[in-house]
């Protein structure tokens, strides 16, 4: 997978989570609170469909640390491309 493909299939991944309609932007600056549904629940959902998704790991400190999308996509691609953080 190329970096360039990340963050299409993050906003696929967050799509199917959240059930949200096509229509819904999401974008490196989408928040939690942008998204009907995304709890803390739906969160470690989302978490655990993004490790098997992309392979790999996001401890909850670093989950708890991100504060939209952008923060998300940089550390898939951070463990993806530039190996363990």
């Amino acid at each position: 997978m190329e970096e360039a493909e990340i963050m299409p299939e993050l906003v696929k991944t967050i799509r199917f989570t959240f059930g949200t309609p096509p229509d819904l932007a999401v974008s490196r600056e989408t928040t939690a609170y942008d998204i009907d549904g995304w709890d803390s629940l739906s969160h470690a959902t989302l978490m655990i469909m993004v490790e098997k998704k992309f392979g790999v790991h996001i401890s909850e400190a670093e989950s708890n640390d991100m504060a939209n999308v952008g923060d998300l996509h940089d550390a898939i691609c951070a463990k993806i491309f530039r190996g363990p953080v």
